[in-house]
């Protein structure tokens, strides 16, 4: 998807940016004998966003006293957004994979980032690594169609880095409107020095009756070659989805 992204200056104390793009994905369509397709061999669904922010950051180092660990950095980063992506043909295509599922966007976002970094000494060598971050936004939705609930789904995500080259991620989607947390996600992965890696991951969502797991192996070769493998079952139905 071709962009543009800028930086603007602001203040010594704000930082922005704006970018804007474009996307169109195109298809050949085979009408397997359905008549609204008929003698339409290719279609093309565009599209076209605007995204800018407004934020600044805050940092402090502290002192600590723990095993291997001498300090820690804190970096907050509040920030408003605004989020804007027009598809002028919409309902010309429906959604055809996972690639394409893109929905009309207007809103305005208000979050805040939490990066926290540690640092010490390990095996008489200096080191510094991120450790722990949390992020949470939520947004108002200009669009006409929204007007009654106008408030987007608080997003909260939070990452943890345990060891060196692993990490666990939680995310999760809170409506305000009454129906709570209706979306999780678990990911977990690990890379060893060779490059060789191992992920878990867990879906869950309310809106779509998704509740799944997935694994996977990526094993590098002699030669530039490498051999994986993927599997992802839906916990509910007991059948794999995709392998």
């Amino acid at each position: 998807m071709p962009s543009l992204s800028t930086g603007i200056p602001l203040s010594r104390y704000l930082e922005s940016n704006f970018s804007a793009g474009v996307r169109n994905t195109s298809y050949l369509i085979d009408d397997n004998g359905a008549s609204e397709w008929q003698d339409v061999n290719s279609k093309n669904r565009f599209l076209y966003n605007l995204n800018s922010e407004v934020g600044t950051t805050l940092m402090r180092d502290f002192s600590l006293d723990f095993d291997e660990i001498s300090g820690f950095n804190h970096t907050l980063r509040p920030f408003v957004a605004y989020e804007y992506t027009g598809i002028p043909d919409e309902k010309t295509l429906p959604i055809f994979d996972p690639i394409d599922e893109l929905e009309e966007e207007n809103a305005v976002y208000l979050g805040v980032n939490n990066f926290f970094a540690i640092s010490g000494e390990h095996n008489g060598r200096n080191f510094e690594r991120d450790y722990l971050y949390f992020k949470v936004k939520q947004g108002y939705d200009f669009r006409s169609t929204e007007s009654d609930t106008p408030l987007t789904p608080v997003i909260a995500e939070t990452g943890w880095y345990p060891v060196e080259r692993a990490r666990i991620k939680y995310l999760t989607k809170v409506d305000v409107y009454g129906d709570g947390m209706f979306y999780h996600s678990i990911d977990g992965d690990y890379m060893d020095s060779a490059g060789d890696r191992f992920s878990l991951d867990y879906r869950f969502n309310e809106e779509t009756d998704t509740d799944s797991i997935k694994g996977s192996v990526w094993y590098l070769l002699p030669y530039n070659l490498a051999a994986g493998y993927s599997l992802e079952r839906s916990i509910e139905d007991k059948k794999t989805i995709e392998e």
